[in-house]
């Protein structure tokens, strides 16, 4: 996130602000490239230009549980879906579950690569891959074979009975009980 002060086009800016977020496994290639920045706005400074870091946070890396992460790499190859390892710096309700439980995240693509803003979009054949990644490592966790239990889950069934409509209408406030 840039933010140029004043912000018109045709003015020389007075103050530039912006934020920068690392992420990596390891955290001591997290301090590197801190370390790298300070340096760099030293060097500005050198040359004039006043320059300053400020840490806002700090959020040391986490290592998901490997039998999960290999569970869900086997589901993958098992699906046939191509898959890869990220690093995710997103305050995810699972890096608070590491620490209770064993624990990983499934990721899915999205569209033009938009996460976590309302642009976010994905493609039904997406969220089902995740599923199906998602479903086979929970079984592989049970310690079930996945294509036997499979065969259950996804049997054919006798239909549904569609669910009949009910209305119910409320009385307006204060004409409650004189129907």
């Amino acid at each position: 996130m840039v933010q140029v002060i004043p912000g018109s086009r045709n003015v020389v800016p007075g103050r530039v602000e912006c934020s920068v977020e690392f992420r990596h496994p390891q955290s001591s290639a997290l301090e590197a490239m801190e370390q790298a920045l300070h340096r760099a706005a030293a060097e500005l400074a050198g040359r004039g230009v006043p320059a300053e870091v400020e840490r806002i946070f700090d959020y040391a890396p986490i290592a998901f549980d490997a039998q999960c992460l290999a569970r869900s790499e086997r589901a993958v190859q098992t699906l046939g879906y191509s898959a890869r390892r990220m690093v995710s710096g997103a305050g995810h309700d699972t890096c608070y579950i590491s620490k209770v439980a064993p624990a990983s995240m499934i990721f899915i693509p999205c569209e033009k690569g938009i996460s976590h803003n309302e642009a976010e979009n994905i493609l039904p054949t997406w969220a089902e891959k995740g599923a199906n990644v998602l479903l086979h490592s929970v079984l592989l966790a049970a310690g079930r074979k996945v294509s036997a239990l499979l065969s259950v889950v996804l049997a054919p069934r006798a239909p549904v009975r569609p669910l009949t409509a009910v209305t119910v209408r409320l009385p307006p406030p204060g004409k409650e009980g004189t129907t």
